[in-house]
C-alpha cells in the first residue's frame, strides 16, 4: 500500500510541472506573437517607403518634364495663350509615358486668350521587378504678362487634396502636381494590402 504523503507529493509535483509548462508556453507564444508583429511592421514600413519613393520619383519626373516643356515650347504659340505641346519619347524611371498630351481642366474651358490652364494625367509601372506604380495628375496654369490667372478650387479635380484656389501671378507658368505612389504595379494598385503615399506640390 502506497503511503498517503507519497501520493500527495506526486500530485503536487505534477501540478507544479503543469504550471511551469503553462508559463513557459505562454511566454513562448507571447515572444512568437511579438516577433510576428515586428515582422509585419517591418514589411509595412518597407512597402510604405517604396510607395513614398514612387510618389517622390514621380514628382521629380514632373519637374523634369515641365522644365523640358518650358525650354522647348512652341514658337507658333504665345506662352500665355496655349501650351498644347505633346512631348514625344516621354519617360519616367525608364518607363515610357504614352499619354502625356494635355487635356482640359475638369469640364471647364480655361483658355481665355490671355491665360490658360491644362491638365496632364498618366501612370506608369516601374522598378526592378515592376513592383511600383506612380500615378501623376498635373495642372499647368500660364498667365498673361499683365494679369494673374486663377483656377477656382471648386473647379479643380476632386482628387486634389487642397482647399485653396490655384492662383498664378502675372507672367507666371505655374504647376500644381498631385502624385500618388503605390507599393505594387499599376495593374494591382487596387489590390488589398497595397500601400499608397501621396505628394502635393506647387511650383
Amino acid at each position: 500500500m502506497t503511503p498517503r504523503n507519497t501520493n500527495e507529493e506526486s500530485g503536487f509535483v505534477l501540478l507544479m510541472t503543469v504550471i511551469i509548462v503553462s508559463i513557459v508556453l505562454a511566454i513562448g507564444l507571447s515572444i512568437l506573437e511579438i516577433s510576428l508583429k515586428e515582422l509585419q511592421l517591418s514589411s509595412l514600413t518597407r512597402e510604405s517607403e517604396e510607395a513614398f519613393h514612387a510618389s517622390n520619383a514621380g514628382l521629380e519626373c514632373v519637374r523634369y518634364w515641365r522644365n523640358v516643356q518650358v525650354a522647348g515650347g512652341d514658337a507658333a504659340l504665345n506662352d500665355y495663350e496655349e501650351e498644347g505641346v505633346t512631348i514625344s519619347g516621354t519617360e519616367c524611371s525608364s518607363a515610357a509615358i504614352s499619354d502625356y498630351a494635355p487635356a482640359a481642366v475638369s469640364s471647364v474651358d480655361y483658355d481665355a486668350g490671355t491665360a490658360y490652364a491644362q491638365r496632364y494625367q498618366y501612370e506608369y509601372t516601374w522598378g526592378a521587378g515592376n513592383d511600383r506604380c506612380t500615378e501623376v495628375d498635373v495642372i499647368v496654369a500660364v498667365s498673361s504678362p499683365i494679369s494673374s490667372f486663377t483656377v477656382a478650387n471648386a473647379d479643380l479635380p476632386a482628387k486634389f487634396p487642397t482647399t485653396s484656389d490655384f492662383v498664378c501671378a502675372p507672367g507666371g507658368r505655374c504647376t500644381l502636381a498631385f502624385v500618388q505612389g503605390f507599393s505594387s504595379s499599376c495593374a494591382n494598385k487596387s489590390t488589398f494590402g497595397t500601400i499608397q503615399r501621396e505628394v502635393l506640390l506647387r511650383f
